[in-house]
């Protein structure tokens, strides 16, 4: 017994160590009872015991090959992204990651330019936005190949955007979203960068529309689709008489799609609509799609944009 009491002694001594070098009485010590949790606070008088070691922090981390179980307690193990972390510490062995939260538990993530599902030992860097790459493989972290195979460029993967600072965050990218050199915009349909050579935002494509915040764009209204309530029409469009007609300075073509140019006398009209600037014509279809012709009494001018009183 009494070798054994001394073993505990020494033991305690050997534990009390680094305070007690540093000029710590011995009395000033407040003694824990069980071993510390990850996140528990610590100091030169309240030190950290069992599997654990007081951080520069002030709160105390699991040792090296140490980590955190649900309770908090510190068992064998390494460390990886996904593991728990409590007042900030708990992810110091675990390259390039950093708690979720600042106080409280956590889990161990990978920041904004790094990327590491749970499981992994450490976080990636991303490769920078417009690597050359030739497959997914070459591009690193949250980057993609935007063309593969082939020669293309990295760029972010989908469910992530990028931030002001073109680094790839969580978060789906959107009309208005920020883009760089024709990159960051992929995974918004119908929409293309602002800008090909510096940074700008994601803007529809010729005859599609979208507000910043908008998953996609969408096609505008065409020649003659019904405007029952009478904001419907979008694009070069606008309603008269029920149904999407061409705005002026506007004409469609067989497409439907109203394009820059004017009506004339042939022009593609639809439901009785798409005629409207040619002076004294009409659309010879109803209910259809037709041609723009002259009214009875009437012929086109030289230009057909108009139509002359009289046959000829």
């Amino acid at each position: 017994m009494e070798i054994l009491m001394k073993g505990i002694f020494f033991g305690i001594l050997l534990a009390l160590s680094p305070y007690l070098s540093q000029g710590t009485p011995i009395a000033d010590l407040e003694v824990r009872t069980s071993d510390s949790k990850l996140g528990d606070p610590c100091n030169a008088t309240t030190p950290c015991t069992g599997d654990t070691e007081c951080d520069w922090s002030g709160f105390c981390n699991c040792k090296l090959e140490f980590t955190a179980a649900e309770n908090l307690t510190c068992v064998d193990g390494n460390g990886a992204i996904g593991s728990i972390c409590n007042n900030n510490v708990g992810c110091e062995y675990i390259t390039d990651s950093q708690c979720s939260v600042p106080t409280g538990r956590g889990k161990c993530i990978c920041p904004d330019g790094f990327f590491g599902p749970d499981g992994f030992q450490g976080c990636v860097a991303d490769s920078p936005l417009g690597d050359s790459c030739n497959d997914s493989n070459s591009c690193s972290g949250n980057m993609v190949c935007n063309v593969s195979p082939g020669e293309g460029q990295c760029t972010c993967r989908a469910g992530l955007h990028l931030n002001d600072s073109l680094i790839c965050i969580h978060g789906d990218a959107v009309v208005g979203s920020v883009c760089s050199k024709n990159l960051g915009c992929e995974n918004v349909n119908n929409s293309m960068c602002s800008s090909a050579d510096g940074k700008g935002k994601c803007v529809c494509t010729s005859f599609y529309h979208g507000k910043d915040g908008d998953n996609a764009c969408v096609m505008n209204a065409k020649l003659g689709d019904a405007c029952p309530n009478g904001n419907e029409c979008t694009g070069n469009t606008e309603c008269i008489g029920g149904f999407c007609t061409c705005k002026m300075g506007n004409s469609a073509g067989d497409d439907l799609v109203c394009k820059a140019g004017d009506e004339t006398i042939g022009s593609t009209c639809k439901n009785n609509v798409g005629c409207e600037q040619v002076p004294n014509s009409q659309c010879s279809e109803r209910t259809a799609k037709g041609k723009c012709t002259c009214k009875d009494g009437f012929h086109a001018a030289a230009d057909r944009k108009s139509c002359a009183e009289g046959k000829r």
